[in-house]
């Protein structure tokens, strides 16, 4: 390798080696967050609450109307995942990176998306 690309990797190596680094710490954070809350003197008040609650909501989502509505929702969105895929396939096809309508603009972005590594 050249200089210039190794130089490159280095840099995004110590990043990389960083953002693991503080992803390990916020977990270990979290964890003490949830001793410290299961250990306070309202935690069992609170998980009867939340128990009643959860079946105030389950009897909510069984009426009619909710449901039929929420399945349309459903529907709806499942219909606009369907839309954005076609539109970014258009938009690769075409070599553009964004479509503009009524003021509004749906572009092509890249992600940075964390996974685990797979058994080779």
């Amino acid at each position: 390798m050249d200089d210039e690309s190794t130089k490159t990797v280095e840099v995004s190596s110590d990043k990389t080696e960083e953002y693991f680094e503080q992803k390990r710490i916020l977990k270990n954070l979290r964890g003490d967050i949830k001793d410290l809350k299961t250990q306070h003197e309202k935690w069992n008040e609170l998980q009867q609450i939340n128990k009643k609650a959860k079946e105030i909501r389950d009897e909510i989502k069984e009426d009619d109307e909710i449901r039929e509505l929420e399945e349309k929702t459903k529907q709806v969105k499942e219909r606009i995942e369907l839309m954005k895929e076609m539109i970014r396939i258009d938009l690769i096809e075409n070599a553009e990176i964004e479509v503009k309508k009524d003021g509004k603009v749906l572009k092509l972005v890249y992600v940075l998306k964390e996974g685990k590594e797979e058994d080779r």
